[in-house]
């Protein structure tokens, strides 16, 4: 009793049948271990690209910070224009409130080249004492404007040689323009209430002319308001609130007279006037400054609502060279 034979054919059949499970293979696709290692290079370049990226976009987050440092540079260069304007304003100052009598000529000439052309050189100030500057104290510069406050000393009598001098301070602001990093006073001077603290090149312009707006007669009455208004801004707070809104008056000058006016129509019913404007201090030296209006009609009279010292160019011509 012997076990029947093998058929080698059949032992054949399943020898093949059983070797593929053993040897894994993938039809088409090499063997499994070459599937993985196709895989994890793909899934290594994928995150070599997600780092490169990744470093991209950390590298674009540094350069978008980078504009706060420009701005850092900018207020520096801000400060060094200040000081330059600062530099400019204290010559200017020194040259304005340092006067002879004896040498009047030269005081003229010498303030003269500081103005750009468009300032009428004939609203100059008109000193009758002689003044001596003690010292000026930068308040601020602010949209082309510098506001110092200026002690001086004016002598009492301009006639006597042993003469004292007296004591006097100001709020002092000059307007400024500037062309090729050059800076001119672009218009009058004028003085404000102090501050309480404690605790080259341009075209020669002139005003424009009265317009056709207003008769005689209407111009005639707002010039008596004006000058009714200006001594009350040199004299009476009371009276000035009663002509105006929130107008804070000077003191240590008082109104001379209009100068020049100029009377547009505005907006809403309203007046503009444009004026130039003499005041006198205590020993009759003469203040000149140029003032915008804006006034409405009050019952029989004018309201003064907003006054501005000096005058936009909208109020300028250009005038031709002689």
């Amino acid at each position: 009793m012997f076990a029947p034979k093998d058929d080698k054919k059949n032992k054949k059949t399943v020898t093949f049948i059983n070797k593929p499970k053993k040897k894994f293979t993938l039809k088409g696709s090499g063997t499994f271990k070459s599937k993985v290692l196709v895989y994890g290079t793909i899934g290594l370049l994928l995150s070599l690209s997600v780092g490169a990226t990744t470093l991209s976009i950390l590298s674009r987050s540094k350069a978008l910070s980078k504009p706060t440092v420009s701005v850092v540079a900018d207020k520096r260069l801000l400060s060094e224009t200040d000081n330059k304007v600062n530099v400019y304003m204290t010559s200017f100052i020194r040259s304005y409130f340092n006067y002879s009598s004896q040498n009047n000529g030269d005081y003229l000439k010498n303030l003269t080249d500081y103005f750009g052309d468009n300032v009428n050189m004939t609203y100059l100030p008109e000193n009758k004492s002689d003044m001596k500057l003690v010292s000026s104290t930068l308040l601020k510069i602010e949209n082309n404007l510098a506001t110092y406050v200026v002690n001086y000393q004016v002598k009492e009598n301009s006639e006597d040689k042993n003469s004292k001098f007296l004591d006097r301070s100001v709020e002092f602001n000059i307007p400024f323009a500037s062309k090729a990093d050059r800076f001119y006073v672009s218009d009058t001077p004028f003085v404000t209430a102090l501050s309480e603290l404690q605790g080259n090149n341009v075209k020669k312009q002139g005003l424009t002319k009265q317009t056709q707006d207003y008769t005689e007669s209407e111009v005639k009455k707002f010039g008596t308001f004006l000058e009714a208004f200006f001594t009350a801004y040199t004299t009476d707070d009371k009276t000035l609130a009663t002509m105006s809104a929130d107008i804070v008056g000077i003191k240590g000058y008082k109104f001379d007279k209009l100068l020049y006016t100029y009377y547009a129509k505005g907006a809403s019913g309203t007046t503009t006037a444009v004026v130039t404007v003499s005041f006198k201090d205590s020993l009759n030296s003469i203040h000149k400054e140029n003032f915008e209006l804006s006034i409405k009609k009050n019952g029989d009279t004018w309201f003064v609502k907003t006054l501005n010292h000096g005058v936009s160019q909208d109020y300028f011509k250009e005038e031709k060279e002689k």
